[in-house]
């Protein structure tokens, strides 16, 4: 176990300096609170408004406001599929199955 965490450990040099200590933190949850991590969405309020300025960015209506608030919801959903990516990581090293691409894009 030590080992799986120490190479998962290893993951976080790669992961830009901001986001380290968040992932390290999943490292010291339980299985139970690793899958909630691993299966948590953005808030469906939070997808509405950036489904919303996404089309306003392709259709190049964007107004600089929209735009700051858009870079934001991108670094958010950023943020959380690298916090989902790494808890799946650490549950498969913990000896879990975790579900295939299709089954997380299909549940």
């Amino acid at each position: 176990m030590t080992t799986h965490v120490q190479t998962a450990s290893s993951l976080l040099d790669k992961i830009p300096t901001e986001y380290r200590s968040e992932l390290a933190a999943l490292e010291k949850l339980d299985d139970d609170e690793l899958w909630a991590a691993a299966e948590s969405d953005m808030p469906e309020k939070l997808q509405k408004k950036m489904g919303g300025l996404l089309s306003k960015n392709q259709s190049g209506t964007l107004t600089l406001r929209e735009q700051e608030a858009l870079d934001r919801l991108r670094a958010e959903a950023d943020r959380l599929m690298l916090r989902k990516s790494y808890a799946y990581v650490l549950l498969k090293w913990r000896g879990h199955k975790i579900p295939e691409l299709a089954e997380l894009m299909n549940p």
